[in-house]
């Protein structure tokens, strides 16, 4: 799996330059702007033709935009974040299948989990379902999103609806969340598997499955 990083570090540097960038072209805006404004004082309003006092507009008009763009920069650099997108690669459940965890994905951050249970509801029919977890591993809040890949008798159903098939859980500083056989269990954290009822067993079964386009945020 490839792991793409982008590192807080560079972001921070990346909207640093931004804002000192920006905050040098206003100083020397402004510094343009008060020779023209002293040559005023000297010469009077008057004596400036209709031209200069337009030109006067136009770089205040400039200035005033470029302030505007520097309170700007300044913001998004106290609010960049971190984030990483990963590669991930679908995973055979009939080569890897188990009933106690195993490792989807793991880096210094976050660590991904699975395993299968045997569900038996009050209602309706039995099912096996991969439950999931997700540990957040550091010291930060951390929001994981991805698109869910179901391949059932080996045919991904879900692939062609990002939209319909969008996941995303947050996570506490060094939180863990899983999934169970409860029904209040959020559908990020359980993938239906398939039906194992002495009286209904027919039905696809979840063959593989895959996080795609996988993203860990790290908000300020």
């Amino acid at each position: 799996m490839k792991n793409k990083i982008y590192h807080p570090v560079l972001l921070s540097s990346i909207c640093f330059y931004s804002t000192f960038s920006n905050a040098q072209n206003y100083h020397l805006m402004s510094q343009e702007l008060k020779n023209q404004l002293d040559f005023n004082k000297i010469n009077g309003l008057k004596s400036w033709s209709g031209i200069e006092k337009n030109i006067l507009i136009s770089k205040f008009t400039i200035i005033m935009n470029r302030l505007l763009l520097l309170l700007t920069m300044i913001y998004l650099s106290n609010n960049c974040i971190s984030q990483q997108q990963i590669s991930t690669e679908p995973i055979n459940l009939i080569d890897q299948y188990s009933v106690n965890w195993m490792t989807y994905f793991e880096n210094d951050q976050v660590k991904i989990e699975y395993k299968f249970s045997e569900c038996d509801p009050e209602m309706g029919y039995d099912f096996e379902q991969v439950n999931l977890r997700f540990v957040n591993k550091s010291t930060k809040k951390m929001v994981i999103d991805w698109h869910i890949h179901l391949y059932y008798d080996e045919k991904c159903l879900t692939c062609d609806y990002p939209v319909e098939y969008a996941r995303t859980i947050g996570l506490l500083p060094n939180e863990t969340r899983e999934g169970n056989c409860d029904r209040e269990t959020i559908n990020e954290l359980k993938l239906f598997s398939k039906f194992i009822d002495v009286n209904y067993s027919k039905g696809g079964i979840l063959t593989s499955f895959q996080l795609a386009s996988l993203n860990i945020t790290f908000p300020q």
